[in-house]
Order: structure tokens, then sequence, then C-alpha cells
């Protein structure tokens, strides 16, 4: 019989890590934003995709005040992102209520990242402060997005 083994969590995350998740929720809310047929979505996308890219210049900051470069580019998980929620939204015309789902997606990996970087032992108390505030910015973010999966918010009247 098989085992089933998943991946292992990387051994460690820095702040370059969460820079590229950064920058992955950028591009996931973009993209559903390029793509949704709801005006709130699509708001709400740019609202948060504005939030994340302010995020990426303050942890591109500290990755600075600590003596190394940032690098701004994304994961090839965000293309892959990208190109699913395309192929399903093409395929569903009902998707543009998991779009959020996409999006949340997106920030869910980010908060891991954050979460990790928080509880490590090695973590300036500075920088776990305003790594407390990135978190709860995330989560707010996953709050709002949870919201448009309720039933009838997405409504055919609000769109496009």
């Amino acid at each position: 019989m098989n085992e089933l083994r998943l991946p292992a969590q990387a051994s460690s995350v820095t702040l370059q890590t969460a820079l590229t998740r950064t920058l992955d929720a950028v591009s996931a809310y973009l993209h559903a934003a390029s793509i949704s047929e709801s005006r709130i979505l699509t708001q709400v996308c740019n609202d948060l995709a504005i939030e994340r890219n302010a995020q990426a210049d303050r942890i591109a900051a500290w990755i600075e005040e600590s003596g190394e470069t940032a690098d701004f580019g994304f994961s090839r998980e965000a293309g892959f992102q990208q190109i699913w929620m395309s192929l399903v939204s093409r395929r569903f015309p009902t998707f543009r209520e998991g779009l959020p789902r996409e999006c949340e997606r997106s920030d869910r990996r980010l908060e891991r990242v954050l979460l990790r970087l928080w509880n490590d032992p090695e973590t300036r108390e500075s920088l776990r402060l305003n790594l407390g505030a990135l978190l709860r910015d995330v989560r707010s973010g996953i709050e709002r997005l949870d919201r448009l999966r309720t039933p009838g918010v997405l409504v055919p009247s609000l769109v496009h």
C-alpha cells in the first residue's frame, strides 16, 4: 500500500518569503478583479491589491534595513493560480462566488508565512510588532472576502 506524504514545510521563512507571498496576493487580487463580473468583488479586490502592495513596500523596507536587497519577483504558484482562476471562470459561469476563495488562498499562504516569522524566536521584538500589524491587516482582508461568499452578496444585478 502506498503512503500519502505531503510536502514538508520549508525549514525556515524569511522576510523575502513574506515579500514574495505578499506580491503573489497582489497578483491574485488584480487578476480576480480583471476577470470578475461583479463590481463589488472587483472593487474589493482592487482595494486589497492596493493594501497588499503597500505592505510589500513595508516588508521591502525591513529587508533593506537588514542590509539585504529585496527581490520583487512573484512565485511560480502565482502564475499557476492566475491560469487556474481564468480556466475555472470560463468553465463555470457561477465561479464569481469562487473568486473570493481563490484570493483567500493567497492570503492564507501569506498569513502562514507571517505567523511563522512572528513565532520565530530569533525575530526582533520591533519586527514582531510590525508583523502583528500585517497579520491583522491580512486577516481583515480574509474576513472581507469571506463576507463576499455569503449567498446573495454578489448578485447578478451588481454585475458590470
